[in-house]
Protein backbone atom coordinates (compact mmCIF):
# COMPACT_ATOMS: atom_id res chain seq x y z
CA UNK A 1 0.00 0.00 0.00
CA UNK A 2 2.72 2.21 -1.09
CA UNK A 3 3.99 4.38 2.16
CA UNK A 4 2.24 2.18 4.24
CA UNK A 5 4.60 -0.62 5.12
CA UNK A 6 2.82 -1.60 8.41
CA UNK A 7 -0.82 -1.15 9.90
CA UNK A 8 -1.72 -3.69 12.87
CA UNK A 9 -3.61 -3.60 15.93
CA UNK A 10 -1.24 -5.17 18.87
CA UNK A 11 -2.37 -6.45 22.39
CA UNK A 12 -0.79 -5.88 25.16
CA UNK A 13 1.04 -9.18 26.11
CA UNK A 14 0.02 -10.63 22.89
CA UNK A 15 -2.98 -11.87 24.52
CA UNK A 16 -6.05 -12.84 22.62
CA UNK A 17 -8.69 -13.89 25.40
CA UNK A 18 -10.35 -11.77 27.78
CA UNK A 19 -13.27 -12.32 29.78
CA UNK A 20 -16.49 -10.00 30.75
CA UNK A 21 -15.17 -6.71 32.63
CA UNK A 22 -11.72 -7.33 31.16
CA UNK A 23 -9.68 -4.18 30.22
CA UNK A 24 -8.13 -4.36 27.01
CA UNK A 25 -4.77 -2.50 26.77
CA UNK A 26 -3.30 -2.32 23.14
CA UNK A 27 -2.11 -0.26 20.34
CA UNK A 28 -2.55 0.72 16.97
CA UNK A 29 0.77 0.49 15.38
CA UNK A 30 1.88 2.53 11.64
CA UNK A 31 4.91 2.27 9.94
CA UNK A 32 5.66 4.09 7.22
CA UNK A 33 8.11 4.52 4.71
CA UNK A 34 7.92 7.91 3.38
CA UNK A 35 5.38 11.24 4.62
CA UNK A 36 1.84 10.49 4.95
CA UNK A 37 -0.88 13.02 4.42
CA UNK A 38 -4.34 14.13 4.45
CA UNK A 39 -5.19 12.35 7.05
CA UNK A 40 -8.57 13.35 9.36
CA UNK A 41 -8.22 11.42 11.87
CA UNK A 42 -7.23 7.68 13.61
CA UNK A 43 -9.50 5.89 15.21
CA UNK A 44 -10.29 2.47 17.17
CA UNK A 45 -13.52 0.65 17.32
CA UNK A 46 -14.10 -2.69 20.23
CA UNK A 47 -17.08 -4.68 18.84
CA UNK A 48 -19.30 -7.99 19.55
CA UNK A 49 -22.01 -8.98 17.84
CA UNK A 50 -23.35 -11.92 16.08
CA UNK A 51 -24.32 -12.34 12.72
CA UNK A 52 -26.65 -14.81 10.64
CA UNK A 53 -27.31 -14.48 7.01
CA UNK A 54 -28.32 -16.43 3.70
CA UNK A 55 -30.31 -15.87 0.77
CA UNK A 56 -33.00 -18.28 -0.82
CA UNK A 57 -34.38 -17.41 -4.33
CA UNK A 58 -38.10 -18.10 -5.16
CA UNK A 59 -40.22 -18.20 -8.23
CA UNK A 60 -38.70 -18.93 -11.81
CA UNK A 61 -38.43 -16.76 -14.94
CA UNK A 62 -39.18 -13.22 -14.52
CA UNK A 63 -40.67 -14.21 -11.15
CA UNK A 64 -37.73 -15.53 -9.95
CA UNK A 65 -36.35 -12.62 -6.97
CA UNK A 66 -34.31 -13.70 -4.36
CA UNK A 67 -34.97 -12.95 -0.42
CA UNK A 68 -31.88 -12.37 1.78
CA UNK A 69 -32.74 -13.60 5.69
CA UNK A 70 -30.10 -11.42 8.26
CA UNK A 71 -30.41 -10.94 11.84
CA UNK A 72 -27.52 -8.95 13.23
CA UNK A 73 -27.55 -8.39 17.12
CA UNK A 74 -25.09 -6.27 18.60
CA UNK A 75 -23.51 -7.13 22.11
CA UNK A 76 -20.88 -3.35 23.05
CA UNK A 77 -19.33 -1.20 20.45
CA UNK A 78 -16.79 1.55 21.97
CA UNK A 79 -14.91 4.07 19.62
CA UNK A 80 -12.38 6.26 20.45
CA UNK A 81 -10.67 8.67 18.13
CA UNK A 82 -6.69 8.24 18.48
CA UNK A 83 -5.04 11.49 16.68
CA UNK A 84 -7.08 14.08 14.70
CA UNK A 85 -10.94 13.80 14.16
CA UNK A 86 -13.65 11.46 13.02
CA UNK A 87 -15.73 11.58 10.49
CA UNK A 88 -18.46 14.04 11.10
CA UNK A 89 -15.82 16.77 11.50
CA UNK A 90 -16.40 17.78 8.05
CA UNK A 91 -13.98 20.94 8.67
CA UNK A 92 -11.20 19.37 10.64
CA UNK A 93 -7.48 20.18 9.49
CA UNK A 94 -5.95 17.47 7.93
CA UNK A 95 -2.78 15.88 9.97
CA UNK A 96 0.27 14.70 8.73
CA UNK A 97 2.76 11.43 9.55
CA UNK A 98 6.41 11.65 9.11
CA UNK A 99 8.43 8.75 8.13
CA UNK A 100 8.84 5.82 11.13
CA UNK A 101 7.09 3.74 13.36
CA UNK A 102 3.79 5.17 15.09
CA UNK A 103 2.07 3.76 17.87
CA UNK A 104 -1.58 4.94 19.73
CA UNK A 105 -2.13 3.20 22.63
CA UNK A 106 -5.63 2.43 22.98
CA UNK A 107 -7.77 0.70 26.09
CA UNK A 108 -11.51 -0.38 26.72
CA UNK A 109 -13.36 -2.22 28.99
CA UNK A 110 -15.66 -5.20 28.27
CA UNK A 111 -18.76 -4.76 29.37
CA UNK A 112 -19.57 -7.35 32.83
CA UNK A 113 -22.71 -8.82 31.23
CA UNK A 114 -22.84 -12.58 30.33
CA UNK A 115 -21.35 -12.97 26.78
CA UNK A 116 -21.32 -15.89 24.20
CA UNK A 117 -18.48 -17.66 23.11
CA UNK A 118 -16.95 -16.35 19.50
CA UNK A 119 -17.95 -19.26 17.14
CA UNK A 120 -18.03 -19.66 13.37
CA UNK A 121 -20.80 -21.57 11.80
CA UNK A 122 -22.15 -22.11 8.22
CA UNK A 123 -24.74 -19.39 7.91
CA UNK A 124 -24.05 -17.32 11.33
CA UNK A 125 -20.88 -16.28 13.45
CA UNK A 126 -19.99 -14.53 16.71
CA UNK A 127 -17.19 -12.59 16.45
CA UNK A 128 -15.07 -9.67 19.07
CA UNK A 129 -12.50 -7.70 17.65
CA UNK A 130 -10.93 -3.91 17.45
CA UNK A 131 -10.89 -2.65 14.36
CA UNK A 132 -8.22 0.62 13.76
CA UNK A 133 -8.84 3.38 10.64
CA UNK A 134 -6.88 5.77 8.85
CA UNK A 135 -9.64 8.99 7.78
CA UNK A 136 -8.74 9.90 4.59
CA UNK A 137 -11.50 12.11 3.22
CA UNK A 138 -12.24 11.56 -0.54
CA UNK A 139 -10.06 8.61 -0.26
CA UNK A 140 -10.43 4.70 0.56
CA UNK A 141 -10.19 4.76 4.28
CA UNK A 142 -7.35 1.82 5.43
CA UNK A 143 -8.27 -0.51 7.90
CA UNK A 144 -7.11 -3.35 9.75
CA UNK A 145 -9.00 -5.51 12.40
CA UNK A 146 -7.60 -8.02 15.48
CA UNK A 147 -10.42 -10.68 16.31
CA UNK A 148 -9.84 -11.63 20.08
CA UNK A 149 -12.16 -14.57 21.71
CA UNK A 150 -14.47 -14.18 25.22
CA UNK A 151 -13.69 -16.43 28.29
CA UNK A 152 -17.39 -17.60 28.76
CA UNK A 153 -18.14 -19.46 32.31
CA UNK A 154 -20.39 -22.35 31.78
CA UNK A 155 -20.01 -24.49 34.82
CA UNK A 156 -21.63 -28.14 34.44
CA UNK A 157 -21.55 -28.26 38.29
CA UNK A 158 -24.46 -25.87 38.47
CA UNK A 159 -26.76 -28.42 36.06
CA UNK A 160 -29.17 -30.92 37.13
CA UNK A 161 -28.32 -34.50 37.18
CA UNK A 162 -25.46 -33.54 34.89
CA UNK A 163 -23.12 -36.73 36.73
CA UNK A 164 -26.11 -38.95 35.69
CA UNK A 165 -25.28 -41.61 32.83
CA UNK A 166 -26.78 -41.38 29.76
CA UNK A 167 -28.18 -44.19 27.98
CA UNK A 168 -30.30 -45.17 24.95
CA UNK A 169 -30.95 -48.81 23.79
CA UNK A 170 -32.28 -49.57 20.41
CA UNK A 171 -33.26 -52.65 18.62
CA UNK A 172 -33.54 -53.83 15.23
CA UNK A 173 -35.64 -57.37 13.37
CA UNK A 174 -34.28 -58.06 9.86
CA UNK A 175 -36.80 -59.72 7.62
CA UNK A 176 -36.31 -61.68 4.74
CA UNK A 177 -39.25 -61.70 2.44
CA UNK A 178 -41.43 -63.98 4.86
CA UNK A 179 -38.95 -65.02 6.88
CA UNK A 180 -37.95 -63.35 10.44
CA UNK A 181 -34.62 -63.28 12.36
CA UNK A 182 -33.53 -62.47 15.21
CA UNK A 183 -33.44 -58.83 16.07
CA UNK A 184 -29.98 -56.88 16.95
CA UNK A 185 -30.14 -54.87 20.00
CA UNK A 186 -27.70 -52.34 21.05
CA UNK A 187 -27.28 -50.19 24.25
CA UNK A 188 -24.95 -47.73 24.58
CA UNK A 189 -24.35 -45.13 27.73
CA UNK A 190 -21.70 -42.29 28.12
CA UNK A 191 -20.13 -41.49 31.68
CA UNK A 192 -21.83 -38.61 32.91
CA UNK A 193 -24.10 -35.88 30.67
CA UNK A 194 -21.59 -32.74 30.34
CA UNK A 195 -17.81 -32.54 29.60
CA UNK A 196 -15.51 -29.84 28.37
CA UNK A 197 -12.51 -29.62 25.94
CA UNK A 198 -9.54 -32.05 26.61
CA UNK A 199 -12.14 -34.37 28.43
CA UNK A 200 -12.97 -37.84 27.33
CA UNK A 201 -16.19 -38.93 27.22
CA UNK A 202 -16.35 -42.71 28.21
CA UNK A 203 -18.22 -44.93 25.92
CA UNK A 204 -20.19 -48.06 26.85
CA UNK A 205 -21.55 -50.26 24.04
CA UNK A 206 -23.28 -53.86 24.41
CA UNK A 207 -24.44 -55.96 21.29
CA UNK A 208 -26.69 -58.21 21.36
CA UNK A 209 -26.96 -60.20 17.59
CA UNK A 210 -29.09 -62.65 17.40
CA UNK A 211 -30.36 -62.14 13.55
CA UNK A 212 -27.22 -63.80 12.38
CA UNK A 213 -25.92 -61.18 10.00
CA UNK A 214 -22.29 -59.70 10.15
CA UNK A 215 -21.55 -56.25 11.91
CA UNK A 216 -19.47 -54.14 9.32
CA UNK A 217 -19.03 -51.09 11.78
CA UNK A 218 -19.63 -49.84 15.04
CA UNK A 219 -18.72 -46.28 15.93
CA UNK A 220 -19.29 -43.60 18.29
CA UNK A 221 -18.84 -39.96 17.35
CA UNK A 222 -19.84 -36.47 18.75
CA UNK A 223 -22.02 -33.94 16.74
CA UNK A 224 -22.48 -30.00 16.94
CA UNK A 225 -25.74 -29.15 16.00
CA UNK A 226 -26.06 -25.43 15.10
CA UNK A 227 -29.39 -23.81 14.16
CA UNK A 228 -29.52 -20.13 12.88
CA UNK A 229 -32.41 -17.85 12.78
CA UNK A 230 -32.43 -14.91 10.68
CA UNK A 231 -34.92 -12.82 9.55
CA UNK A 232 -37.37 -11.16 6.22
CA UNK A 233 -39.33 -8.17 7.34
CA UNK A 234 -41.72 -9.50 9.65
CA UNK A 235 -40.97 -13.58 9.84
CA UNK A 236 -38.02 -15.39 11.25
CA UNK A 237 -37.14 -18.57 9.38
CA UNK A 238 -34.44 -21.02 10.26
CA UNK A 239 -31.55 -23.07 9.45
CA UNK A 240 -29.99 -26.01 10.82
CA UNK A 241 -26.46 -28.05 10.09
CA UNK A 242 -25.03 -31.05 11.90
CA UNK A 243 -21.32 -32.15 11.57
CA UNK A 244 -18.77 -34.28 12.96
CA UNK A 245 -16.92 -33.49 15.49
CA UNK A 246 -14.47 -36.57 16.19
CA UNK A 247 -14.94 -40.25 16.05
CA UNK A 248 -13.95 -43.52 17.26
CA UNK A 249 -14.37 -46.93 15.67
CA UNK A 250 -14.41 -49.95 17.92
CA UNK A 251 -12.78 -52.92 16.69
CA UNK A 252 -11.84 -56.41 17.19
CA UNK A 253 -14.84 -57.50 17.33
CA UNK A 254 -16.17 -60.55 15.85
CA UNK A 255 -18.93 -59.71 13.12
CA UNK A 256 -21.43 -62.17 14.34
CA UNK A 257 -21.05 -62.59 18.13
CA UNK A 258 -22.50 -60.63 21.00
CA UNK A 259 -20.08 -58.24 22.98
CA UNK A 260 -19.41 -55.50 25.22
CA UNK A 261 -17.12 -52.56 24.52
CA UNK A 262 -16.47 -50.95 28.35
CA UNK A 263 -15.44 -47.07 28.64
CA UNK A 264 -13.53 -46.40 25.21
CA UNK A 265 -12.58 -42.79 25.39
CA UNK A 266 -13.64 -40.16 23.40
CA UNK A 267 -11.37 -37.32 23.03
CA UNK A 268 -12.88 -33.94 23.00
CA UNK A 269 -11.20 -31.19 20.91
CA UNK A 270 -11.65 -27.37 21.43
CA UNK A 271 -15.51 -26.47 20.86
CA UNK A 272 -17.54 -24.24 21.67
CA UNK A 273 -19.48 -24.52 24.72
CA UNK A 274 -23.00 -24.26 25.01
CA UNK A 275 -23.11 -20.43 26.11
CA UNK A 276 -24.96 -18.65 23.93
CA UNK A 277 -28.34 -17.80 26.03
CA UNK A 278 -27.88 -13.94 25.16
CA UNK A 279 -27.35 -15.27 21.79
CA UNK A 280 -31.05 -15.29 20.52
CA UNK A 281 -29.90 -15.94 16.42
CA UNK A 282 -27.62 -18.62 17.06
CA UNK A 283 -27.84 -22.06 18.63
CA UNK A 284 -25.41 -24.39 19.78
CA UNK A 285 -25.71 -28.41 21.18
CA UNK A 286 -23.74 -31.79 21.16
CA UNK A 287 -24.88 -35.20 21.38
CA UNK A 288 -22.89 -38.52 21.22
CA UNK A 289 -23.93 -41.18 17.97
CA UNK A 290 -23.53 -44.45 18.39
CA UNK A 291 -23.82 -46.04 15.16
CA UNK A 292 -24.11 -49.81 14.38
CA UNK A 293 -23.77 -50.74 10.92
CA UNK A 294 -25.57 -54.30 9.87
CA UNK A 295 -24.62 -55.86 6.91
CA UNK A 296 -27.28 -55.97 3.95
CA UNK A 297 -29.58 -53.82 5.93
CA UNK A 298 -30.54 -49.87 4.36
CA UNK A 299 -30.83 -48.34 8.02
CA UNK A 300 -28.38 -48.40 10.83
CA UNK A 301 -28.91 -49.09 14.53
CA UNK A 302 -28.34 -45.65 16.00
CA UNK A 303 -28.66 -44.22 19.03
CA UNK A 304 -28.46 -40.50 20.47
CA UNK A 305 -27.06 -39.05 23.82
CA UNK A 306 -27.26 -35.19 24.03
CA UNK A 307 -24.60 -34.21 26.03
CA UNK A 308 -23.88 -30.80 27.53
CA UNK A 309 -20.61 -29.25 26.80
CA UNK A 310 -19.47 -25.97 29.37
CA UNK A 311 -15.87 -24.81 30.60
CA UNK A 312 -16.25 -25.78 33.98
CA UNK A 313 -15.90 -29.51 34.58
CA UNK A 314 -19.08 -31.48 36.54
CA UNK A 315 -17.11 -33.84 39.38
CA UNK A 316 -18.28 -35.10 42.58
CA UNK A 317 -16.58 -32.59 44.74
CA UNK A 318 -17.48 -29.44 43.19
CA UNK A 319 -21.46 -30.63 42.14
CA UNK A 320 -21.40 -30.91 46.13
CA UNK A 321 -19.74 -27.20 46.07
CA UNK A 322 -21.95 -25.70 43.78
CA UNK A 323 -25.37 -27.35 45.67
CA UNK A 324 -24.12 -25.37 49.08
CA UNK A 325 -23.01 -22.35 47.20
CA UNK A 326 -27.31 -22.25 46.13
CA UNK A 327 -28.20 -20.17 48.96
CA UNK A 328 -30.11 -17.42 49.77
CA UNK A 329 -28.57 -13.96 50.47
CA UNK A 330 -25.80 -14.80 47.56
CA UNK A 331 -27.72 -12.71 44.72
CA UNK A 332 -26.01 -13.67 41.80
CA UNK A 333 -25.11 -11.46 38.78
CA UNK A 334 -27.07 -11.17 35.56
CA UNK A 335 -26.47 -13.84 33.18
CA UNK A 336 -23.84 -15.69 35.85
CA UNK A 337 -24.48 -18.66 38.30
CA UNK A 338 -22.69 -17.19 41.53
CA UNK A 339 -19.01 -17.53 42.22
CA UNK A 340 -18.09 -20.47 40.09
CA UNK A 341 -15.21 -22.82 40.01
CA UNK A 342 -12.54 -20.70 38.26
CA UNK A 343 -14.24 -17.40 37.86
CA UNK A 344 -13.98 -14.55 40.27
CA UNK A 345 -17.18 -12.90 41.61
CA UNK A 346 -18.10 -9.62 40.01
CA UNK A 347 -18.46 -7.56 42.54
CA UNK A 348 -14.95 -6.42 43.60
CA UNK A 349 -13.44 -7.58 40.57
CA UNK A 350 -10.01 -6.84 40.52
CA UNK A 351 -8.36 -4.18 38.59
CA UNK A 352 -5.92 -4.37 35.76
CA UNK A 353 -2.56 -3.23 36.02
CA UNK A 354 -1.68 0.10 35.99
CA UNK A 355 -1.60 1.94 32.36
CA UNK A 356 -0.19 5.75 32.14
CA UNK A 357 -2.32 6.44 29.14
CA UNK A 358 -0.33 9.22 26.45
CA UNK A 359 -0.81 12.36 26.92
CA UNK A 360 -3.86 13.95 25.29
CA UNK A 361 -5.13 10.32 24.90
CA UNK A 362 -9.16 10.49 26.49
CA UNK A 363 -10.08 7.72 29.05
CA UNK A 364 -13.12 5.24 28.35
CA UNK A 365 -16.24 6.49 29.40
CA UNK A 366 -16.71 5.48 33.34
CA UNK A 367 -13.65 3.86 32.88
CA UNK A 368 -11.36 5.23 36.39
CA UNK A 369 -7.44 5.46 36.13
CA UNK A 370 -6.04 2.46 37.52
CA UNK A 371 -3.25 2.70 40.07
CA UNK A 372 0.14 1.37 40.34
CA UNK A 373 1.01 -1.96 40.94
CA UNK A 374 -2.12 -3.26 40.55
CA UNK A 375 -2.39 -7.14 40.02
CA UNK A 376 -0.71 -9.36 37.32
CA UNK A 377 -1.98 -9.10 33.92
CA UNK A 378 -4.86 -11.00 33.40
CA UNK A 379 -6.12 -10.84 37.44
CA UNK A 380 -8.78 -13.08 37.51
CA UNK A 381 -7.98 -16.13 34.66
CA UNK A 382 -7.33 -19.30 36.32
CA UNK A 383 -3.91 -19.03 37.72
CA UNK A 384 -0.85 -20.97 35.99
CA UNK A 385 -0.19 -24.73 36.56
CA UNK A 386 1.58 -25.10 40.55
CA UNK A 387 -0.39 -21.96 41.75
CA UNK A 388 -3.23 -22.10 44.08
CA UNK A 389 -6.59 -20.16 44.09
CA UNK A 390 -8.59 -22.18 41.54
CA UNK A 391 -11.29 -22.19 42.20
CA UNK A 392 -11.61 -19.29 44.08
CA UNK A 393 -12.11 -18.59 47.73
CA UNK A 394 -14.93 -17.83 49.97
CA UNK A 395 -16.90 -14.25 48.96
CA UNK A 396 -16.57 -11.27 50.47
CA UNK A 397 -18.43 -10.87 53.63
CA UNK A 398 -21.89 -10.14 54.01
CA UNK A 399 -22.31 -12.41 50.51
CA UNK A 400 -23.20 -15.79 51.84
CA UNK A 401 -19.45 -16.14 53.51
CA UNK A 402 -21.34 -18.10 55.75
CA UNK A 403 -22.64 -20.69 53.79
CA UNK A 404 -20.11 -21.05 51.44
CA UNK A 405 -18.05 -24.14 51.93
CA UNK A 406 -13.84 -24.56 52.92
CA UNK A 407 -12.00 -24.78 49.87
CA UNK A 408 -11.78 -27.58 47.59
CA UNK A 409 -8.94 -29.23 45.93
CA UNK A 410 -7.72 -26.86 43.01
CA UNK A 411 -8.76 -27.75 39.38
CA UNK A 412 -5.63 -27.47 37.10
CA UNK A 413 -6.09 -24.38 35.15
CA UNK A 414 -7.35 -24.94 31.17
CA UNK A 415 -5.28 -22.96 28.34
CA UNK A 416 -7.03 -21.55 25.83
CA UNK A 417 -6.57 -23.43 21.96
CA UNK A 418 -7.24 -22.88 18.37
CA UNK A 419 -11.15 -24.06 17.82
CA UNK A 420 -10.73 -27.46 16.48
CA UNK A 421 -11.86 -26.42 12.79
CA UNK A 422 -8.26 -24.59 12.64
CA UNK A 423 -8.17 -20.56 11.28
CA UNK A 424 -10.31 -18.98 8.35
CA UNK A 425 -9.38 -16.23 5.91
CA UNK A 426 -11.66 -13.17 6.59
CA UNK A 427 -11.53 -10.81 3.57
CA UNK A 428 -11.92 -6.97 5.05
CA UNK A 429 -13.84 -4.56 2.97
CA UNK A 430 -12.01 -2.20 0.20
CA UNK A 431 -9.31 -0.44 2.44
CA UNK A 432 -8.29 -3.31 4.37
CA UNK A 433 -4.66 -3.72 4.99
CA UNK A 434 -4.49 -7.49 4.05
CA UNK A 435 -6.44 -10.79 4.93
CA UNK A 436 -7.32 -11.17 8.54
CA UNK A 437 -6.49 -15.47 9.21
CA UNK A 438 -8.66 -16.04 12.47
CA UNK A 439 -9.73 -18.95 14.58
CA UNK A 440 -11.51 -18.52 17.96
CA UNK A 441 -9.86 -19.81 21.50
CA UNK A 442 -11.77 -21.91 23.83
CA UNK A 443 -10.42 -23.33 27.16
CA UNK A 444 -9.10 -26.76 27.03
CA UNK A 445 -7.73 -28.79 29.95
CA UNK A 446 -4.52 -31.10 29.60
CA UNK A 447 -6.11 -34.44 28.40
CA UNK A 448 -6.04 -36.87 31.41
CA UNK A 449 -5.68 -34.10 34.02
CA UNK A 450 -9.59 -34.09 35.03
CA UNK A 451 -10.54 -37.04 33.76
CA UNK A 452 -10.64 -40.64 35.79
CA UNK A 453 -8.27 -43.37 34.71
CA UNK A 454 -9.49 -45.62 32.10
CA UNK A 455 -9.80 -48.87 33.12
CA UNK A 456 -7.99 -51.62 31.06
CA UNK A 457 -10.30 -54.72 29.29
CA UNK A 458 -8.29 -57.99 28.75
CA UNK A 459 -4.85 -58.40 28.16
CA UNK A 460 -5.57 -58.45 24.33
CA UNK A 461 -7.03 -54.77 24.55
CA UNK A 462 -10.15 -56.34 22.83
CA UNK A 463 -13.60 -56.60 23.84
CA UNK A 464 -15.53 -58.31 26.90
CA UNK A 465 -17.25 -61.28 25.03
CA UNK A 466 -20.52 -61.78 26.71
CA UNK A 467 -24.36 -62.11 26.23
CA UNK A 468 -25.27 -58.45 27.18
CA UNK A 469 -28.54 -58.51 29.46
CA UNK A 470 -30.67 -55.70 28.70
CA UNK A 471 -31.87 -53.97 32.09
CA UNK A 472 -34.76 -52.07 30.40
CA UNK A 473 -36.47 -51.74 27.24
CA UNK A 474 -35.66 -50.58 23.75
CA UNK A 475 -36.42 -46.68 23.34
CA UNK A 476 -36.33 -47.27 19.68
CA UNK A 477 -37.39 -50.72 17.72
CA UNK A 478 -37.59 -50.61 13.88
CA UNK A 479 -38.17 -53.52 11.93
CA UNK A 480 -36.43 -53.94 8.26
CA UNK A 481 -37.59 -56.02 5.36
CA UNK A 482 -35.13 -56.49 2.66
CA UNK A 483 -35.94 -58.10 -0.78
CA UNK A 484 -33.65 -60.73 -2.34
Amino acid sequence: MGKLQTFEVVFEGNNEVFKPGDAINGQARIVLTGEKGDIRGIKVVCKGKSYTHWSETRGSGEHRRTIHYTWKIPFFKQEVILRGAGKDNKTASRMNLPIGDHRFPFQFQLPRESLPPPFEGTWGWVRYYIKATIDRPWKFDHKVQRFFSIWTTKDLNLMPNILTMPTGITEKTVCCLCCESGPISVRGSIDKGGYVPGENILVTVELNNQCGRELVSLKAALFQKSIYHAKHGSSTHTRKNTKKICEIELEDFNAQESMIFERKPLAIPPIAPMSFENCPNIEVMYKVVIEADVSGTPIDATIDLPIFIGTIPALPHLVQQATHQAQPGYPPQAGYPPQQPGYPPQQGYPPQPGYAPQPGYPPQPGYPPQPAGGPPPQAGYPPPQGQSGYPPGPPPAGQGAAQYPAQLPALPPPSYEMAAEGPIQIEGKKGSFGTTSYAPRYPYYNPGSISPPIPSQDTSGGPIMSQPQFSQHPTHTEEVKLEV
